[in-house]
């Protein structure tokens, strides 16, 4: 086929009457959109005045305070740190505490059987010394 074949084709395919335009109603678009933006404008305002009701009240101050009283026998509590400080201090002297009964213990320990070895008895300790007293407690 030649390239005037098809131009005439194509051209007798066309209708020769005039097209009709169709016309878009202006009024109710313009409705459409100030509608629209009127609905738009009654939610903000909606949602605006539920989060103002949901939220609550600022805290307000009674009109007049009240004063504190003098208390001339109030005591600081003791902080955290003056407190650990203490318990540790605490923890010390019992362990100095323990050394020194340790090494009393001891001391009776070889009186005793210095004592036995004096004595000439080859035994060894039979639990009801005084050392052995001390340490049961323990």
């Amino acid at each position: 086929m030649s390239s005037t074949s098809i131009d005439t084709a194509v051209i007798s395919s066309i209708p020769t009457s005039t097209p009709t335009f169709t016309t878009i109603p202006i009024g109710a678009t313009v409705g459409g959109v100030v509608g629209g933006l009127v609905g738009l404008g009654i939610l903000t305002i909606l949602f605006i005045v539920w989060l103002r009701r949901r939220r609550p009240p600022p805290l307000q101050l009674p009109p007049n305070p009240i004063p504190l009283t003098y208390d001339p026998n109030y005591v600081q509590p003791l902080d955290k740190t003056s407190r650990l400080a203490q318990i540790i201090d605490e923890k010390e002297a019992l362990k100095r505490q323990r050394d020194e009964f340790q090494t009393e213990v001891e001391s009776l320990r070889l009186r005793e059987s210095s004592r036995y070895r004096s004595s000439g008895i080859n035994d060894t300790l039979s639990g009801s010394g005084p050392a052995e007293r001390l340490i049961e407690p323990l």
